[in-house]
């Protein structure tokens, strides 16, 4: 780095009598007409005053001969004009939407900052480049464009866009902020350690308050708690870092959170992930962050956690809280990268009633429906089978309340809506070969005697009976596999409620064909807590988990549909005494 001089007055002075080479120049363009004129010529590092009386002057910039080895000076904005001024410090003009390519558009090494009593009605548009550090504060109204080797000063905007540009941020900076307006894009693209506040400080209406884009190549933390904080008064639109130790806040929502190296340790709270085309949040590795989604997780946003959420040293009382209209209607994936992650912290679901997964609460393979819980679900890789979310759910004995969904087929399967079994997991789930994924098979429930034997045909055992069915993986982020009865003629089959059913997964040389999806593991892995099973015989009418008698006299005074035939009658009566054994 180049240290020229700062804040040595006399070097204006020196500039000004020809003692010093006067090779930094301050110009500006006439608008009335059309004239490139000269304010002053200054030397390295020099105190620069921008002294600005025409409101024919709308365009300035400061430049030094020689770039390489040059100093820009702090820059003061003066004089009675009030209209908005174009301050370019660079040597060329450069479109605002732009960061700048070439060395040759630098206009010195070393920035002083722009600083002085800048009118409040007093619109400044600033535009800076310069090959080395930032090492004065900068306080204006519209900073479009600064890009330096290194910000080590504070920076302000007080109304409009904000674009910065850099390697490295260093100590000497603790804050970027806006009062008004939005932040369009930070970058630093450096892999060094970052340790700043972003503030957006608007009010929300519109884009004030917004922030487009913070993308930071390295670590963007603290070692020690208080965490840097990021701050939109409106909405975040992505947030990248090589690792996150932050304290995120967002009045409106986030759309993307990634690190591309390690975890995020802090707090996060927004209404939600949301961007109109779905969210996501990915971390590479643990997730430690206590958030808040105040409206929820909508259905078209995921959050995939690499390793282990939560604290597994200390823990902590609620990992993340869901509330709102959305509550949980998302996907939350545990353990993307298959390394042995671990589900360490509760998950609350805030709706009539208040649902704790994981910890603490229903455990890893809770309960809870998705319907319940908003239409979402929480999974850890491999992902198992919700067995109580199937319809029917798994019912290896217990056979009540059994309902099958009628499901309307895709047309390479033949179309037609048909009585489904609805296999649900805690994740989502593609078939990762052209083959059927499952062995299915079945069993008779009430076996028919032909005298003292049964008849023949029957399946007295488990058989299989894959070929029978058609077999769908809708993929795509689906969390379901859709198995029916095949086709006949064209036209739908019921299934045979006297058998019962079992599903279970196959492999191929130790490989699973149905996958976890969504994850950060390759392969990706298999999933678990299979078979399925479904035995639809409705037995236990009198709820106490035994078939005995007492279901005989159930049944008498409130007859049911024991076989799911569609029909009460006697033969429901039969099955009941046949499994009781009178």
């Amino acid at each position: 780095m180049n240290r020229n001089g700062y804040g040595l007055g006399v070097l204006a002075s020196l500039a000004l009598t020809g003692l010093a080479a006067a090779t930094v120049h301050v110009k500006y363009l006439d608008s009335s007409n059309g004239q490139i004129g000269s304010i002053a010529n200054y030397s390295s590092g020099a105190a620069i005053t921008v002294n600005i009386s025409s409101s024919s002057i709308a365009k300035v910039m400061v430049y030094s001969d020689t770039p390489t080895s040059d100093n820009i000076g702090t820059i003061s904005v003066i004089g009675t004009n009030t209209q908005s001024i174009n301050l370019y410090v660079a040597q060329s003009q450069v479109a605002a939407d732009a960061f700048y390519t070439s060395t040759g558009d630098a206009a010195g090494q070393d920035f002083g900052g722009i600083q002085g009593n800048i009118p409040s009605n007093r619109e400044v548009h600033a535009k800076i480049y310069v090959l080395d550090d930032q090492i004065g504060s900068i306080t204006v109204s519209h900073l479009e464009t600064l890009q330096v080797d290194q910000v080590n000063s504070n920076i302000q905007s007080t109304r409009g866009f904000f674009k910065v540009k850099c390697a490295s941020v260093g100590s000497g900076c603790s804050s970027m902020k806006q009062t008004a307006g939005k932040i369009s894009r930070i970058e630093v693209t450096g892999t060094g350690n970052c340790n700043f506040d972003i503030e957006a400080n608007g009010n929300g209406s519109g884009t004030d308050g917004d922030i487009d884009v913070i993308d930071v190549g390295g670590e963007f933390s603290h070692d020690t708690t208080p965490y840097p904080h990021i701050t939109a008064g409106g909405r975040i639109g992505s947030i990248t870092a090589g690792t996150l130790r932050n304290t995120i806040s967002a009045n409106e929502e986030i759309g993307f959170i990634t690190t591309t190296v390690g975890g995020f340790k802090g707090s996060l709270t927004t209404p939600k992930l949301f961007d109109g085309t779905g969210a996501r949040m990915q971390i590479a590795g643990a997730f430690e962050a206590v958030t808040t989604l105040s409206d929820g997780l909508p259905s078209d946003s995921t959050i995939v956690i690499g390793s282990w959420s939560g604290d597994q040293s200390t823990g902590v009382t609620n990992l993340f809280e869901l509330q709102g209209p959305h509550r949980l209607a998302g996907q939350i994936i545990i353990n993307a990268n298959n390394s042995g992650g671990v589900w360490y912290d509760p998950i609350t679901v805030v709706g009539t009633s208040t649902l704790t997964l994981g910890p603490g609460g229903q455990g890893v393979y809770y309960s809870s429906t998705s319907a319940a819980l908003g239409g979402g679900a929480v999974g850890l890789v491999p992902y198992g089978l919700h067995k109580e979310d199937c319809e029917p759910r798994h019912a290896p004995t217990d056979g009540c309340d059994l309902y099958w969904a009628s499901k309307a087929w895709p047309s390479q399967y033949g179309g037609q809506t048909r009585e489904t079994f609805v296999l649900k997991h805690y994740g989502p789930v593609y078939n990762s070969t052209s083959s059927v994924p499952y062995l299915i098979e079945r069993r008779k429930i009430a076996i028919e005697m032909c005298g003292m034997d049964p008849c023949g045909g029957q399946d007295l055992d488990w058989t299989d009976r894959t070929t029978m069915f058609d077999l769908y993986v809708p993929g795509g982020g689906s969390r379901e596999v859709w198995v029916a009865m095949a086709l006949s003629g064209g036209q739908p089959v019921a299934i045979d409620k006297e058998h019962a059913y079992r599903s279970n997964t196959v492999s191929d040389s130790g490989v699973m064909r149905l996958r976890s999806d969504q994850t950060l593991a390759s392969p990706a892995a298999g999933v678990v807590g299979y078979p399925y099973q479904v035995w639809p015989l409705c037995l236990d009418l009198n709820m106490n988990l035994e078939v005995e008698s007492g279901d005989i006299d159930a049944w008498l005074e409130q007859p049911a549909d024991v076989d799911y035939s569609g029909a009460i009658d006697v033969v429901d009566l039969v099955r009941l005494i046949e499994a009781v054994g009178m």
